[in-house]
């Protein structure tokens, strides 16, 4: 999912339950991500549930390297100029 609000633009990712499990928390996903529908600019990239920052990447399309159970709520911000 993404949502657009203000300058700002938020994901969330979840990961698949494994077979004869419900619920949403035990699934697990490493790989990678794409956020899209970003600006073409810099954008800072937190987890705001965790307070993980994953740092600076660059839209319109921008891919992360991600490691999560259950979901993932990320926020990306215009990046300071």
């Amino acid at each position: 999912y993404a949502i657009a609000k203000d300058q700002e633009m938020y994901f969330a990712f979840y990961a698949a339950e494994p077979p004869g499990k419900s619920g949403g928390k035990t699934g697990t996903y490493r790989g990678e991500v794409e956020l899209r529908g970003l600006e073409r600019k810099s954008y800072r990239v937190v987890d705001y549930v965790d307070n993980r920052d994953y740092g600076t990447l660059s839209g319109p399309v921008a891919k992360l390297a991600v490691d999560f159970k259950g979901s993932l709520l990320l926020e990306a911000k215009p990046a300071a100029q």
